[in-house]
C-alpha cells in the first residue's frame, strides 16, 4: 500500500518513495499515531535522540501497537551509521514513516542510503 500524500500530526511530512515518508516529529502523539495507523503505517524509524523527545514516542508508540525504532543521528552520518541505516530499512515493515525533530535528517538519512547503495 503506497503512502498517503498528506498525513495530519506529523510535522513536515512529505513522501519519499511508494512505501516510505518522512518528516519531523509528531505534533500530537495520540492524532499522530491514529492518523498514522488510519493510513495503515507499519513501522516508524525515528532518528532523534533521547534529549529530542524519542523516549516519550517510544513509550506512545508501545501503547498503540505500531513498530518503533529509535535510531538517533546527531550531526553528520558516519559510514557505519549509513550500513545500520539501511539494514533497518532492509529489515522494517512498510509502509514506513522515517522521521526526526523537523524533517531533513530524515530525508538526508534516506539519499545517503540510497547513494550508498548505488
Amino acid at each position: 500500500m503506497p503512502v498517503p500524500s498528506t498525513c495530519t500530526g506529523v510535522l513536515n511530512y512529505a513522501t519519499y518513495n511508494d512505501n516510505i515518508a518522512t518528516g519531523g516529529k509528531l505534533l500530537d502523539f495520540t492524532l499522530g499515531i491514529q492518523t498514522l495507523k488510519r493510513h495503515n503505517f507499519q513501522a516508524i524509524l525515528d532518528l532523534r535522540t533521547e534529549s529530542e523527545g524519542a523516549k516519550d514516542e517510544e513509550k506512545a508508540m508501545a501503547q498503540y501497537g505500531m513498530n518503533y525504532v529509535n535510531f538517533p543521528v546527531a550531526g553528520p552520518p558516519t559510514s557505519k551509521q549509513i550500513e545500520q541505516f539501511q539494514n533497518l530499512l532492509q529489515q522494517l515493515p512498510r509502509p514506513l514513516l522515517v522521521h526526526c525533530a523537523t524533517g531533513p535528517r530524515a530525508t538526508m538519512m534516506l539519499d545517503a542510503a540510497q547513494a550508498a547503495a548505488a
